[in-house]
C-alpha cells in the first residue's frame, strides 16, 4: 500500500516538474527572443550613427580603379 502510495507521489511529482521545465524553457526563450531583437537594433542604430558603411562603400567606389 505504502510502496503504491509512493509511486502516485514521484509520478506526479514527475508532471509538476515537467510543467515546470516547459513554462520555465518558453519564457527562456521569449526572453532570448526580446534581447536578441533589441542588440540588432542597437547594431542598426550604431551602424548609423558611426557612418562606416557609408565610409567603407566610398572607399570602395574609390579604390575599385586600382583592381
Amino acid at each position: 500500500m505504502i510502496l503504491s502510495y509512493n509511486r502516485i507521489i514521484d509520478s506526479k511529482k514527475k508532471v509538476i516538474k515537467s510543467k515546470i521545465l516547459k513554462l520555465s524553457i518558453s519564457e527562456i526563450k521569449t526572453m532570448v527572443d526580446k534581447h536578441y531583437k533589441s542588440l540588432l537594433r542597437d547594431v542598426i542604430k550604431l551602424a548609423d550613427v558611426d557612418g562606416y558603411s557609408h565610409h567603407a562603400n566610398n572607399h570602395h567606389g574609390g579604390m575599385s580603379f586600382i583592381i
